[in-house]
This record gives C-alpha cells, structure tokens and sequence, in this order.
C-alpha cells in the first residue's frame, strides 16, 4: 500500500517518519530533499507522489485560495482532478480542511476526502503545541515573568482551554473571556476569572497579555482604546484573526499575529498529532486492515 504525504511545513516532514514501516511504502513530496526522513521516497512532483497511492496526507495548512497547496519552502503544488484520478479508487485524501472546488475533484475522481485539522482528537492534540508556543512568544516578548500578570484568554475553545489551564499552572492571574455561558462556568471550575465577551472592554485595562481565540473581530478599535499602552497582544485566530491589528498599530499597541506554531515550535510533536489522528481514524474504518493501535507512538 503506498502513502504519500504532501508537505505544508515541517510537521507534515516529521508525520512521514510516524508513518514509516506502517505502510508498505510512503513518498513524500513538497519539501526539500535534504530534509526528508530515513526509509522514506521522495517525489519532486506532485502527479508522481499520488500516482497509485490508496491514502494521502496533506498538511495542516491546507489550501489557497486558488486551490494551491499552502507550503513553507515555496513548493508550488496543486490538486486538480488529473492529479487525484492518478490515485487508487476509493482512496482516502486527509487534508487539514477542505473546499467545494477539492470536494468536487475528489468526487470526479473517485476519492474521498476527510479534513482533520477541525476534528476534536486532532483539534485537542493540536492545542498543546500551540499553547506553549504562545507562552514561548509572551515570554520573549513581555518584560516580566507570567506569574504574577494578568493574561486574559479569549475564548474556551479546544486551544484556549489548555492555555488557560498552562497559564494557572505557571502562578498568571488568568481571564478568560467567552460569550458561551458553558464555557465561562468551565473557566470559573479551572480557578480562572471567568468575564463574559461583552465586558472585554471593561477588563482589557487590567491585562498585561492578551491571547485571542476567537476567529472574529472581537480586538476592535473601541476596545483596544481602553488597554494600557504596555499590553502584548498574541492573536492565534486564523485569517483574518481578531485583532483590528492596524488599529492597534495607530494606538502604540504591540501585536504578533501567532499563526501556524506548532509546525514553528514543536513540529515533532506536531506530526505524532497528524499521525496518531489518521491511523486512530483508519483503525475505526478499516479493522481488518489497520487493527494494530496499539503501536501509535507516544515520543
């Protein structure tokens, strides 16, 4: 059975190693040759990487908006139903998320398709990389230590519930801002400060650092008035983030939009997440033929 994995960044690079001796064969395409694991192929292409492969593993980044795959080392790579029809019918194409234009192809040629980046076992893995590469950035970018500050967390969400719980663990007076009345009662469980979303601009003085979750302009232009001139902002929100980051930048206000960082800061850990998803969801679909969990890596 062949496997070919097609690289977003570096965690999909890391995935292939995960992968390796699982299948009977796995290419990878996307990256540079030099960065490519032991016991490995490698594909300069990406009709050559998918031509007879049953399963494909695309990266967490997904895709532009032309369809291109989105890719760290400039790798311009594109699926087109020519592509896909090279594939084994009845293959499997994971994919950090999809769209109509893929979906369409895959159908035309015969193969499915099953984004993971949104699904909670993936999602949750995820969050932990992801929590800690943003307590990396506030640490080499706030001027005092996190214990003792005031970090508000927007939104309760799979990352925002273990940043939360990252930063009462390192001594933070921890906010967390949600609109869900759930999420809020899970805040005030944790030990946090839970402030509902539409009091932010009344607690936004008191942060030293704001994490923001939530994929909405909630880090507006009024309520970015109201902070302390001294406040990090740290948006891990997907395009286009929640932060009128102009606006901050015409208030003194510092942001750093955080995105992609567990491919930045923990790809290893990173690609055990894509690997540990795509053989737990085959070991469900397919018993027969992907029984053996019990050798899904834990390091």
């Amino acid at each position: 059975m062949k496997l070919a994995i097609l690289v977003g960044d570096r965690r999909e690079v890391e995935a292939a190693g995960y992968f390796r001796g699982w299948v009977e064969e796995v290419v990878i395409a996307g990256c540079p040759v030099n960065l490519v694991p032991e016991g490995i192929g490698y594909t300069r292409g990406l009709p050559e990487a998918l031509a007879g492969a049953r399963l494909v593993v695309g990266p967490v980044l997904g895709l532009d908006s032309s369809g291109g795959i989105k890719n760290a080392y400039g790798c311009e790579m594109k699926l087109e139903e020519t592509a896909l029809a090279s594939m084994q019918k009845g293959g499997l194409l994971f994919f950090g998320s999809s769209n109509p234009a893929l979906e369409v192809a895959a159908a035309a040629a015969g193969v499915r398709v099953i984004p993971y980046r949104e699904r909670d076992d993936f999602a949750i893995l995820n969050s932990i990389p992801s929590a800690e590469g943003a307590l990396q950035v506030a640490m080499e970018n706030l001027p005092v230590t996190l214990h003792g500050s005031t970090a508000l967390v927007l939104g309760l969400g799979r990352t925002g519930l273990t940043l939360a719980r990252m930063l009462c663990g390192l001594g933070a007076r921890t906010v967390v801002v949600a609109r869900n009345p759930a999420q809020l009662a899970r805040a005030a469980e944790m030990g946090c400060c839970p402030v509902p979303l539409r009091n932010l601009g009344a607690v936004i003085r008191e942060g030293t650092v704001v994490f923001n979750t939530i994929p909405a302009l909630v880090l507006n232009r009024e309520v970015l008035g109201k902070a302390q001139p001294e406040l990090l902002i740290i948006d891990l929100a997907s395009a286009p983030g929640g932060t009128d980051f102009a606006g901050a930048g015409e208030l003194g206000l510092k942001t750093i939009w955080a995105l992609g960082l567990p491919g930045k800061v923990a790809p290893r850990t990173a690609g055990r997440a894509i690997f540990q998803v795509v053989a737990s969801f085959l070991a469900r679909e397919f018993p027969e033929e992907f029984a053996d969990v019990k050798s899904l890596p834990t390091s």
